[in-house]
């Protein structure tokens, strides 16, 4: 050691010596001692040690005695150690101190009660409530004492007691509702969930999602629903039981009398002169039945905002929204109209661009106009040069050259999307992410694969390129495949390529018979249950729902362990549900994914699917 550091070490030692000679260093670190010795204790009690746990506890109790946290340990030793007669004598003694305190009266109860002297128990905790009746924390104490010990019938009976002499009728509204709820007694939950919102109405969300939480069986619906009804009748001017029952019903798929409390709640919200927006609950509504793909429901939301709500703020919107419902309906012609409604009626909003955009993928995808398409699509880039659409139109106009077979002049759109300014945002990420896909895609088309793979490798390394982006999911997709056929069958990639090409054109019944070849030609490739279960879909995309229904069941016969075996056996399921309409044999697809497929993804869906179709006449 240098003589530097002897000279520093010394000044430690003189400066710890000082401070330990202080005069008032007990006083100081005489709590520091004590809760040392408390951890000390909690550690004996953890390995199991409790008498020494005990008396370290006492020991410190009496040098503190007004401390709850050392009283409420020594009290748990006692109990762990079985020591009630001691712990009767303890806590009288903490009260011969303390004769007021309510809560070492409680634990006396608690005490007794733990002797099995329940009577006893009950003779103070009695007491505690009549000596100070109007006390509502005192009810909320010896009920909770009660339900430490699974007396739950009298726990809810003193909540019930203390409401009535307390006089607040929304009193332990919350308390006795997830009591109830625990005890599966669901209609006395919500009416105590009700009081509690009509008292706290900013909770709405809360008491939905625990509402929401119940079991989910018919007697369930029926408890619950029938009690919200009572409330509304009783409060009809309180459009917040209205909401509530609206969720639920929601929650259980009941959209159609949903729709008709939602349309009663915008009549009470003008009757009370409400302060939110007329016609809000609808659009909320429509929202939530587009989400779950009920578009009728959603349509006639939207039809009856524009029609007994014209002054609707976001009126641009609602059209917008109703134009797309027809949309998902398959109604295009309707739905053209309405965009183009839309388009022309509030001219350079973000809604018109929206419509434009979807009036080109009409044309482009469904009644496969590609010169219509194009024209829709070249309105944006033309007069909306700084809409975060333009790189959309940007990669649709290269989708309408690949439909009419200019590849090269589709791979200079996709460029263009990929290359063009703009300012940075998700929108702005997904597209360009979208555009190496279509490069990608563009590459693979025409048998390079190698330029696919320089596209695909562009596209993962696009800043928004993250898993969650469904081009990014399709990019994988396609590198898997390459990476699964091309070195051993590069005639089979190069096939299924430009069978992909033909769907692309809307080239179907030539596409299909490609595919069909190539499952023929290469039965034992890795491509070859995709290419049936391709070719099975594009049967039934033109109506031959006999072909695509053999084609679903060959794919299961001949590969009966791939993974798109389930997916054929719910595309069966479908045709013959919506195309063919017979039920029993959908019932019968639906029930092999359940049976033959117990892990599959669709297993839930399927159930969802046999109840509905079960439940028909």
């Amino acid at each position: 050691m240098t003589g530097f550091s002897r000279k520093i070490s010394y000044w430690i030692a003189f400066l710890f010596l000082a401070g330990a000679i202080a005069p008032d260093a007990g006083a100081q670190k005489k709590p520091d001692r004590d809760r040392a010795q408390y951890n000390i204790a909690r550690q004996y009690e953890t390995i199991g040690d409790l008498e020494k746990a005990l008396a370290i506890y006492l020991e410190i109790l009496d040098k503190n005695p007004t401390n709850f946290t050392y009283f409420d340990a020594a009290s748990r030793c006692y109990i762990n150690l079985k020591r009630y007669d001691e712990l009767v004598q303890f806590i009288e003694r903490r009260l011969q101190a303390e004769p007021g305190n309510v809560q070492f009266q409680i634990r006396l109860g608690e005490a007794y009660l733990q002797k099995d002297e329940e009577e006893k128990a009950r003779q103070i905790w009695h007491r505690v409530l009549t000596d100070n009746p109007k006390n509502a924390s005192n009810y909320r104490m010896v009920a909770n004492a009660m339900l430490k010990h699974r007396l739950y019938d009298d726990g809810i009976a003193v909540y019930l007691k203390g409401r009535e002499i307390v006089g607040r009728q929304e009193l332990f509204a919350l308390e006795l509702a997830q009591l109830h709820s625990y005890r599966f007694n669901y209609d006395r939950a919500t009416d105590e969930y009700l009081r509690y919102i009509r008292a706290n109405s900013r909770q709405l969300n809360y008491v939905e999602a625990r509402i929401a939480s119940f079991k989910g069986s018919h007697e369930t619906y029926e408890q619950v629903t029938s009690v919200l009804k009572n409330w509304i009748a009783q409060e009809s001017g309180n459009p917040i039981y209205r909401k509530l029952l609206i969720s639920v019903l929601l929650s259980y798929e009941n959209f159609s009398a949903a729709f008709a409390e939602v349309k009663h709640l915008e009549e009470v919200k003008r009757e009370i002169k409400s302060k939110e927006i007329p016609g809000q609950e609808l659009f909320r509504f429509s929202q939530i039945a587009l989400k779950e793909s009920r578009y009728e429901f959603a349509e006639n939301a939207l039809r009856t905002i524009v029609s007994n709500h014209p002054d609707y703020p976001d009126r641009a919107r609602v059209e917008y929204e109703l134009a797309r419902t027809l949309y998902q309906q398959r109604r295009f012609d309707q739905a053209l109209a309405a965009f183009d409604k839309v388009a022309a009626a509030h001219p350079g909003s973000i809604w018109a661009v929206e419509s434009i955009l979807a009036r080109g993928d009409i044309f482009l995808n469904e009644k496969f106009s590609p010169d219509s398409a194009a024209q829709n699509y070249h309105t944006i880039v033309d007069h909306f040069p700084a809409n975060k659409n333009r790189i959309h139109a940007y990669i649709r106009l290269g989708d309408v050259e690949v439909a009419r077979g200019n590849l090269s002049e589709a791979e200079a759109y996709y460029l263009h999307a990929v290359q063009s300014p703009t300012k940075q945002g998700s929108a702005a990420g997904k597209n360009r992410v979208e555009g190496h896909l279509r490069l990608a895609e563009l590459a693979f088309y025409q048998g390079d694969f190698e330029k696919t793979r320089k596209y695909l490798k562009a596209l993962l390394e696009v800043p928004s390129g993250n898993l969650s982006n469904e081009y990014v999911n399709d990019a994988l997709e396609l590198s898997l495949l390459l990476d699964q056929n091309e070195q051993d069958a590069f005639q089979v990639l190069t096939d299924y390529a430009q069978a992909t090409l033909l769907i692309k054109q809307h080239n179907l019944e030539e596409a299909a018979l490609q595919l069909k070849n190539l499952s023929d030609s290469f039965p034992s490739a890795d491509l070859a249950p995709k290419a049936i279960f391709q070719y099975s879909r594009l049967k039934r995309e033109t109506g031959d729902y006999v072909s695509a229904v053999l084609g679903f069941n060959v794919l299961i016969g001949q590969y009966p362990q791939n993974s798109l075996c389930d997916l054929a056996l719910w595309e069966i399921g479908t045709i013959y549900e919506e195309d063919l309409r017979e039920p029993s044999k959908a019932i019968e697809s639906y029930e092999s994914i359940l049976v033959d497929y117990s892990e599959s993804v669709l297993v839930e869906n399927a159930r969802k699917k046999i109840r509905s179709l079960e439940a028909k006449p």
